[in-house]
Parts: structure tokens; C-alpha cells; sequence
């Protein structure tokens, strides 16, 4: 019966590709810039004297969503409502706040133990998120996704100053299109624009100017007309360096996301501690791509051959620490649920748009397997 068992495992890893959670953010990240609004009065009404988690849930549950921009912490605090719940997000936000792992874990150096983190899950059959933050000089905050029946890994994040969740999950390659220009009219991409400024007024603070290069240390001249003339064209090299490999909704088998993903993943944090301990350090080309492949954006402190500490590490945290927090999959109705308060701060419904809920997923992949095998018992009586 081999074949029967073969045929079940490919219902399995193709019928039920489609998650409720993957459906949820496909929906919300059109409104990541809105959403990003959320985290920012969650940290205030944190503060609010005598707040507690009712109190909490009624005003982010009547909140409209405002924001203009995004950032990889805002994006990964709306798609972390989806599976947490404003009750669940409220205590872990408190315990951050009052310096407390909140279930985070540490790791290591160790590419080891970076590995034997995400293999603890591997031959569990049911669905699980990972919090991923990294924390330090350069933060960033994203969510990995692993599918039930070990179906492999979706990678889900925005980037700061140069693209949106919608970007990330878009399966179409001609929306990044500049003729067409949707994609870069409705700010889903961006050119650095926030950071293009940032560098500019620290210029200015010192007499310089990034129209003016020859009056800049030799040093770092290549990385100031790098910053000035950022374009279209190299923010959408750069982001699809990282899109066609582990965006677009893609998922990534073990074998993919143990050797190409956690593997990029722990040469980018691995190769720049020694630069917290000696700052002098010329930044690497590779980490420089590697940066770029695994977020979909480069760096904005650091550019090859330069000295890391040549513009801002002096005022930088000296220290770059990865942590992950896992979290079981709570369910489709609870999923559907959370979707549902966020979509109503956006003024948006999800009545009629596809939402999974109530388990209907989990039941079509049972009663498609149950027909598969029903047919594939008949195929075999007959020709006995």
C-alpha cells in the first residue's frame, strides 16, 4: 500500500498550503502602514496608571488604526495579534517593558544551538509561530511560520524605510513593475527616504552635505553616494534578492530553511559580533549581501570597507543578541477572530473575503485525504 501512503502525504503537503494565518495576513498587510499605528498606543496605554488586561482589550478593541509608515516591529506586532490575541500581547508587552524574558530564549553564537532550537518542532505534526527579534544595534522583528504535518516554513516581515508586508506577500512579479508604479504609488515599496534624511541632517550638522561629496572623509564617500543615489532600481534588486528566496508566500522545506535560511541567518549574526569589539573593524562585503538576502534591504549604518564605526556606532547599543519565542497554533477560530478586531481598526470587514474559520481548512484536507483513500481502496480491491 505504498502508494496510498504516498498520495495521502501529497494531499497533505499540497491541499492544505493555504493557512488560515497566511490568509489573515495576506488581507491586513494592505493595510501594514495603518496598522503600525497599533503598537505605538499599546505602549501608552502600558503606561496608563492601574491599566490591566480588561481595561486593555476594550481600548485596542475600539482602536482605529492611524498609522503613515511601518517598521519591522510594527508589522510584527499586528501579524503576532493574529495568533496571540490582544489578552496574550498585553502580557507579554508588560513583561518587556519591566526588562523580563516575556518567553523569549537567547541564543548563542553557536550554530548549533541556533538549529537544535528550531529541530525541537521538527517532527511535531501541528503548527507553530516563531517570534524572531533581534536585539541591539540593529533591531528587527519578524515571524516564521511552520506548517502542520511538517510541511515545511513561511517567512513573514516588512523592512524599515523600504517595504511593506503587502510587498513581501505579493506572488506577483509585475507588481514591482515601474511602468505599471502601483506598487511604489501606494509607498508598498519605497526608496529610503527616512534614512536618505536622517544621514543628511547629521551631514548638516557638521558643515557637509550629500550634494557636495568632496567635502567628505575619503573613507566614506563611497557610502554617502551610495545613500544619495539610492534608487528604484537598487531598492527592487535588493528586495527581491530576498522575496525570490524565502517571500511570496513561499514555503520552505527543512532542508531549505535549515541550509539557506537559519544558515544565512546565523552567518549575519555570528560574523558581526567581533564589530561590537572592535569598532575600528572594515564592514565585509558579505555580510553587506547577506544582510540584504535575508531582510530584503541593506543595513542603514554600516557599507563595505567602511570602519563600523564610522557614522553612528558610537551611539549604538554594543551589542547585537538574537531571540526567539515560540507559540502554538491557537486555532482558526481564534485566528479568525483577532483578524476580525484588526480589520474593524482599518474600517475594513473580512466577511466576505476568504477568511478561513471554524476549522473549514481542516476539514476539507480530512474529507479530501478520506476520499483519496476511499478510491485508492476500491482501485486495489478490483485488482485483486
Amino acid at each position: 500500500m505504498a502508494e496510498l501512503f504516498l498520495i495521502q502525504l501529497f494531499v497533505l503537503s499540497s491541499a492544505g498550503e493555504k493557512t488560515c494565518f497566511e490568509d489573515a495576513a495576506s488581507i491586513l498587510g494592505e493595510y501594514d502602514s495603518l496598522l503600525a499605528g497599533r503598537i505605538t498606543f499599546k505602549d501608552v496605554y502600558l503606561n496608563i496608571p492601574r491599566m490591566n488586561e480588561e481595561r486593555f482589550f476594550e481600548l485596542m478593541e475600539n482602536f482605529t488604526s492611524n498609522g503613515t509608515s511601518y517598521t519591522t516591529r510594527w508589522t510584527s506586532d499586528c501579524l503576532s495579534e493574529i495568533f496571540q490575541g490582544l489578552g496574550n500581547q498585553y502580557e507579554e508587552l508588560m513583561q518587556l517593558k519591566k526588562k523580563l524574558s516575556a518567553g523569549y530564549t537567547a541564543i548563542s553564537d553557536s550554530k548549533d544551538e541556533l538549529f537544535q532550537y528550531f529541530d525541537k518542532y521538527e517532527s511535531d505534526d501541528n503548527s507553530y509561530f516563531f517570534k524572531m527579534r533581534i536585539e541591539g544595534a540593529f533591531p528587527r522583528q519578524w515571524i516564521i511560520e511552520k506548517l502542520s504535518y511538517r510541511r515545511g516554513y513561511r517567512i513573514y516581515q516588512s523592512g524599515d524605510d523600504a517595504f511593506s508586508l503587502k510587498a513581501w506577500l505579493t506572488t506577483k512579479y509585475n507588481m514591482f513593475d515601474f511602468k505599471t508604479q502601483s506598487f511604489w504609488r501606494n509607498r508598498y515599496l519605497m526608496v529610503w527616504e527616512a534614512n536618505k534624511k536622517h544621514i543628511e541632517q547629521r551631514l548638516k550638522e557638521t558643515g557637509r552635505s550629500l550634494d557636495d561629496l568632496d567635502g567628505i572623509n575619503e573613507q566614506i564617500r563611497p557610502w554617502m553616494r551610495y545613500v544619495r543615489d539610492y534608487n528604484r532600481d537598487e531598492a527592487r534588486k535588493n528586495f527581491e534578492k530576498s522575496w525570490n528566496a524565502f517571500g511570496a508566500k513561499r514555503i520552505l522545506s527543512q532542508k531549505q530553511f535549515q541550509e539557506e535560511y537559519l544558515g544565512l541567518l546565523h552567518n549575519v549574526t555570528s560574523q558581526m559580533q567581533p564589530y561590537f569589539k572592535d569598532n575600528t573593524l572594515l564592514w565585509t562585503q558579505e555580510i553587506f549581501d547577506s544582510w540584504i538576502g535575508l531582510f530584503g534591504t541593506p543595513n542603514h549604518y554600516c557599507y563595505p570597507d567602511v570602519p563600523f564605526n564610522a557614522a553612528e556606532a558610537n551611539t549604538l547599543p554594543n551589542f547585537l543578541r538574537l531571540k526567539i519565542k515560540v507559540l502554538s497554533n491557537p486555532g482558526e477560530t481564534w485566528t479568525a477572530e483577532n483578524t476580525r478586531i484588526l480589520a474593524k481598526s482599518v474600517k475594513h470587514s473580512t466577511n466576505n473575503i476568504g477568511l478561513c474559520s471554524k476549522g473549514e481548512n481542516i476539514k476539507q484536507n480530512f474529507w479530501l485525504l478520506y476520499a483519496v483513500s476511499f478510491i485508492t481502496v476500491l482501485y486495489y480491491l478490483t485488482m485483486v
